[in-house]
Order: C-alpha cells, then structure tokens, then sequence
C-alpha cells in the first residue's frame, strides 16, 4: 500500500489501478484500437459477394420486400377470384387480407396495389401465375402500368377503353353496377385534370360528341344517362 502513494498522483493512480486489474479509460483506447487494427488487417481486400437475383425477378421487382408484397397481393386476390367463380360470397377476412396486402405492397412500390389490381383485371391469369412462383409476366405488367399512369395520352386511351367495356355491358342483367361503376369514372376525372383535358383533346377520335364545348364531365355523364333511360325504356316495354 505504501508503494501506491510513493509516486506522484497521477502515476500512483495508474499504479494502483493496474494492481487491481482496474482498466482506465486510456487503457480502454488503446485496446479497442488494437482489435480495430487487428480486424482491418482480417478484412483488408474483402468484398461481399453479389446477391443473385433469381433470373424470374426483373429489375421492377428486385427491391427488398416487393416480390414477397406481390406473392401476398396476389394470393388473397386468387383467394377472392375462386369466391366469386363458385357463386359464393366473399368472406370479410378475405377482404381485409387483399386490403392488407395491398397496404404492404404499397410501402415497397408507389401505387403498387393499384397497378398490380389493373395488370389483374386485364390478365387474370397473371395471379395465379405470381401464386405459382412465375414473377415475369407481373413484372412486365407492372412496368407497363407505371408507364400508363404517366403519360396521359395512354391514360386516356385506357380509360376510353375501360368506358366501352362498360357500354357493352348496358345490355346485361347487371346495368345497375355498370352504371355506378360509369359514374365513378367519370367523378374521377375531378382529380385527374390531365386525363380529363386529353380525352377533350381527342374527343372527336374517341367518338364523344362535345357540343358547345361542354366539359368532359358533363359529356360523359350525358352518354352515361342516355344508356341508362334507353335501358330503363327497353326494360318498361318488355
């Protein structure tokens, strides 16, 4: 003990420490940067290895999480589809898988559930293709939708498209939910102003009569109530 106070105070504190096997914040350092030196040296010319991308998986769907998201959409889409092929009502939990699904693919892509839903409808065959591991049809269809909701010149086109389907329809059994679904489209051209000033542009070339120069609202909204009374008149005179 008495050797611990011979030296002067900072000396005798190290002294004392290191007899007790006390590591002072000095001592610390130093270790820690030997094993950092130590472990440079290990590592020095290291390169991680590359992850493989499978060769089914495009660029479009090669981010963390996004081809797992897809799978998920795409099950509880199937699950939904096979309901509604037998008849049979869909189930609530059905509804909140897909809309779950949805939610989870959209954190990985930008409007991904939306897209992914439009590749569906016009493919169907797509989903069980994605339930059964094949992603290169998905990913096709997922870069062209990206494409689609860009450009308004294609927006229009599909929408003019999805518009005639719904026309051929007025015939069927089923005009109530083609005309909700008609007047949906056309209350969405309020938040689509590019979409809305296109299909005036090409009104003429898409077959809309504009008198007047109404908006293409109001002419869309007309062609879809003129469907409507001359089914109810077909309906009345049965």
């Amino acid at each position: 003990m008495a050797a611990d106070y011979a030296a002067e105070p900072e000396e005798a504190a190290r002294a004392f420490a290191e007899k007790r096997e006390i590591r002072l914040p000095e001592r610390a350092r130093a270790v820690i940067e030997k094993v950092e030196a130590k472990a440079r040296s290990m590592f020095a010319g290291f390169r991680p290895k590359p992850q493989e991308v499978p060769d089914h998986v495009t660029e479009s769907t090669s981010r963390p999480g996004e081809v797992k998201a897809i799978q998920r959409y795409a099950r509880a889409a199937v699950d939904i589809t096979r309901m509604q092929d037998k008849g049979l009502p869909v189930l609530p939990h059905q509804e909140t898988a897909l809309a779950r699904a949805g939610e989870a693919l959209d954190r990985t892509r930008y409007h991904g559930s939306s897209d992914l839903a439009s590749a569906f409808t016009r493919n169907p065959h797509l989903a069980r293709d994605v339930v059964a591991g094949d992603m290169r049809g998905a990913s096709r269809a997922l870069a062209e939708e990206a494409r689609v909701r860009a450009d308004p010149v294609l927006r229009a086109g599909r929408f003019m498209e999805h518009w005639r389907v719904l026309e051929a329809e007025r015939g069927d059994a089923r005009m109530g939910p083609v005309v909700r679904r008609m007047a949906i489209m056309v209350d969405d051209l309020r938040h689509d102003p590019m979409l809305k000033e296109e299909l005036a542009r090409r009104a003429p070339e898409l077959g809309l009569r504009i008198e007047r120069a109404p908006s293409i609202e109001q002419v869309l909204e007309r062609q879809r109530r003129f469907e409507r009374d001359r089914q109810q008149d077909r309906d009345l005179s049965r």
